[in-house]
């Protein structure tokens, strides 16, 4: 991240907004690197996409193309890697559609919230379902990434 007002207007893709017309790898890739790029220190290569699904964090791609769920989970892995290792995050990240979809519903307005809130010192306490270890989870992501903001010049 150059700089706090980077993140001034920073919000995530909502579900229905995640494309689901099948994108390729590199696709995928450049579509969460941008979509993240305002936080600076969170990424999503093509090599990392690859890896998760050798590890099975997220479904096998159809025909080498990844659907919104799959494009949804590796939102989901791209935060969360900033405070949860690789072997821990497939006990938080679902694999079924359903489940990827109401975990990306409650994580995307909650991980903003606290965005603001640590970023800009809003009062945003927000009603959420997003089980306590997540809302966890989200935090510490987005302390990692205000700390990691302060060192750059």
């Amino acid at each position: 991240m150059r700089r706090k007002a980077d993140l001034e207007g920073f919000r995530l893709p909502t579900y229905a907004e995640i494309p689901d017309v099948g994108l390729f790898l590199d696709q995928v890739s450049k579509y969460i690197s941008m979509s993240l790029y305002p936080l600076g220190n969170i990424t999503c290569t093509s090599s990392m996409i690859a890896n998760y699904v050798k590890k099975s964090l997220i479904r096998n791609p159809i025909r080498k193309q990844y659907d919104r769920s799959q494009i949804a989970a590796l939102f989901l892995i791209s935060v969360y890697k900033n405070s949860v290792i690789l072997e821990d995050l497939g006990k938080i990240v679902p694999k079924e559609p359903e489940l990827i979809e109401k975990q990306y519903l409650q994580f995307a307005p909650y991980y903003e919230a606290k965005l603001r809130e640590i970023f800009f010192r809003e009062n945003t306490e927000i009603a959420t379902e997003l089980p306590e270890l997540l809302q966890t989870v989200v935090t510490s992501s987005v302390y990692k990434t205000y700390i990691d903001s302060r060192f750059v010049e």
